[in-house]
């Protein structure tokens, strides 16, 4: 990895930073980009994903490997601007791969499980993709683009696709407010009809770092092991924390007044390419939860 030059596209999001942070611990040479200036001498280069002179302007040459981690990722902000979030999304994401493939980098592009529909269990890497959201198809429409067979027909670059299941810290803030109420003595209402397939910060990081140095290109999975509910997660930390479990109080989204554009029935991944691969298995739900209980 000390000789491996690594380019983090949003190297100040949440995977993007733990990205860096462990790429730096290895002894890899990291360059992130940031849509924020920086007045530091360290600050990471600025590229703007709304401004097409901004992506015609970054300096592709040079980089071994480019995870591209930036995007608008909220359901409501997408679903309210579709325009503005498919530029972001869809036109300057494709543009910028490609150039970085083209220059020889392998690109690591990030998507979702969003693609799925979440109707079947644990669909697979080679699965069709059925997205019904926005952003699903949105990110959908980039790994279309970015086929990754045909990709390494026609250039020098490398392009993997990873999915990823809901990914989880102790910063994620229905986390951060559940733990802020139960701290106060007040009870927490987590969703019981909202299902995810939970997965670590660790753990993704962990997998991106051996996706992203492999040579073959393909599409990979990092998913939890199981469906579970929000309630179920927020039982799991009550315990860990210490609390008495009468202080959860589940309750559906019609009860909270709550709309769920995306309420998937099975939103784990199937991971057996990945895991025949990289030798990542999917992450059981005590792993995810111990990862949340030893950086809170």
């Amino acid at each position: 990895m000390k000789k491996t030059k690594f380019l983090i596209i949003g190297g100040d999001g949440l995977i993007g930073a733990a990205m860096s942070e462990a790429i730096q611990l290895q002894g890899g040479v990291v360059t992130t980009t940031s849509r924020y200036h920086h007045d530091t001498w360290k600050a990471p280069l600025f590229l703007d994903l709304q401004d097409e002179m901004s992506v015609l302007a970054l300096d592709v040459a040079d980089y071994d490997v480019a995870y591209f981690c930036a995007g608008v990722s909220k359901y409501s902000d997408i679903e309210t601007n579709v325009s503005l979030s498919r530029r972001i999304n869809v036109t300057s994401t494709i543009h910028l791969c490609e150039r970085l493939i083209k220059a020889g980098s392998s690109v690591v592009f990030l998507s979702t499980s969003a693609v799925f529909d979440g109707e079947h269990s644990y669909p697979g890497e080679n699965d069709p993709a059925c997205p019904i959201t926005c952003y699903g198809r949105q990110k959908h429409e980039v790994e279309s683009a970015l086929n990754p067979a045909i990709m390494m027909a026609n250039t020098s670059g490398v392009v993997k696709i990873v999915r990823l299941s809901k990914v989880l810290t102790s910063k994620t803030p229905i986390i951060n407010s559940w733990r802020n109420t139960l701290s106060h003595g007040g009870v927490i209402t987590p969703l019981l009809d909202l299902r995810l397939s939970p997965v670590s910060l660790p753990y993704v990081v962990a997998g991106l770092l051996r996706i992203g140095l492999l040579e073959q290109p393909g599409i990979f999975h990092l998913s939890g092991a199981q469906d579970v509910t929000y309630a179920d997660i927020a039982r799991e930390l009550l315990m860990c924390w210490g609390y008495p479990l009468k202080l959860l109080r589940p309750v559906t989204s019609v009860d909270a007044d709550i709309f769920l554009p995306y309420a998937p029935s099975h939103p784990s991944l199937g991971m057996d390419r990945t895991s025949e691969v990289i030798g990542i298995m999917p992450q059981p739900l005590q792993g995810c939860i111990a990862d949340l209980i030893n950086v809170a």
